[in-house]
């Protein structure tokens, strides 16, 4: 897999817990390495009105759009076939989706051609968020 980087150069830093922020990233990659296995994972950044909004795509298989809103539940698998035997368990974007919620921020699914897209802002300068109180921000 090739990894592409991708921001805008005047694009402000996180305001955010930095092992949280680690954690949703590597969770996001390790999703990619194991759905799409190759082609390109792209990281791209832009700031906006105290954001970051941060996009992962790959260039894997993707997720029907019907599932697209269900990836972030806990024990949900889009590819029915998969079990614990065969793919991982089924927790990972749930820890996202509350990692990103944490900072008071949203994330979303969607279909990429090919592959898929996820979407979430963090927030940048000097914003106060829930994870910042609980932990290190960074």
């Amino acid at each position: 897999m090739t990894l592409d980087l991708a921001g805008a150069k005047d694009a402000p830093q996180l305001q955010a817990n930095r092992a949280l922020v680690v954690r949703l990233l590597g969770n996001l990659f390790e999703n990619s390495v194991r759905y799409a296995g190759h082609g390109t994972l792209s990281v791209a950044a832009a700031g906006d009105a105290g954001r970051v909004l941060i996009t992962v795509t790959d260039e894997g298989p993707g997720v029907d759009t019907t599932d697209l809103e269900r990836l972030f539940e806990p024990f949900f698998r889009a590819d029915r076939s998969r079990s614990r035997k065969t793919g991982a368990g089924g927790l990972g974007l749930m820890i996202v989706r509350r990692a990103v919620e944490t900072h008071g921020g949203s994330v979303l699914a969607r279909r990429s051609d090919p592959g898929l897209a996820v979407v979430f802002d963090l927030p940048s300068g000097t914003a106060r968020t829930t994870a910042d109180r609980s932990g290190s921000a960074g």
